[in-house]
């Protein structure tokens, strides 16, 4: 699926689980510490910041499903061998 639609889909999805938590738009930007306008673009499928839609789904009860998005990887055994126990600083 491409970005686009994605961001489309989740505007969709919040403002269904808003509407079914019979929160307001005006009560759930407020409650997220967000702006009105902010609400309104996400539910209408415009980009806003990642800050805020985490604000958001936070209040929606869907944050913890954010980490999930992007999964765990596993380090690549030879980097563990040349790190010996230190933490990766950056890629080469």
């Amino acid at each position: 699926m491409k970005p686009e639609k994605t961001i489309i889909r989740l505007g969709e999805k919040g403002k269904q689980l808003r509407i079914d938590l019979e929160l307001k738009q005006d009560e759930l930007a407020r409650n997220a510490g967000v702006s009105l306008s902010t609400v309104k673009s996400f539910e209408a499928g415009k980009s806003i910041s990642l800050a805020n839609f985490a604000k958001i789904i936070s209040q929606l009860g869907c944050l913890e499903n954010l980490e999930k998005a992007i999964p765990e990887v596993a380090p690549n055994p030879l980097d563990l061998m040349k790190l010996e126990g230190k933490a990766r600083q950056r890629v080469r």
